[in-house]
């Protein structure tokens, strides 16, 4: 996982959390299921642009950005959907 996505992670649990007790375990445990998804069918997302895919949370306005390498599915991004898209990776 990139470091900006870890960045990401981190300081989104820590703001879910910091609004209700839990919210910040419930949000990491939903993204982990995604990241264990894409690493069992890393195509099973599409292309969105370049050769980035994304991979949409369902419970949290959140998406994974992630490419295909060698070494297998890298995630560049634990991207928070309200933000300006120009942003994502």
């Amino acid at each position: 996982m990139a470091r900006r996505a870890v960045d990401e992670l981190e300081y989104s649990a820590m703001a879910y959390e910091a609004i209700s007790k839990g919210l910040g375990v419930r949000f990491i445990n939903e993204v982990d299921s995604i990241i264990k998804t894409i690493a069992s069918s890393p195509k099973l997302y599409q292309v969105v642009y370049n050769e980035y895919r994304v991979a949409h949370l369902k419970r949290f306005p959140f998406s994974v950005f992630y490419t295909l390498e060698e070494e297998g599915a890298v995630i560049h991004a634990v991207f928070d959907n309200r933000q300006d898209p120009a942003k994502r990776p």
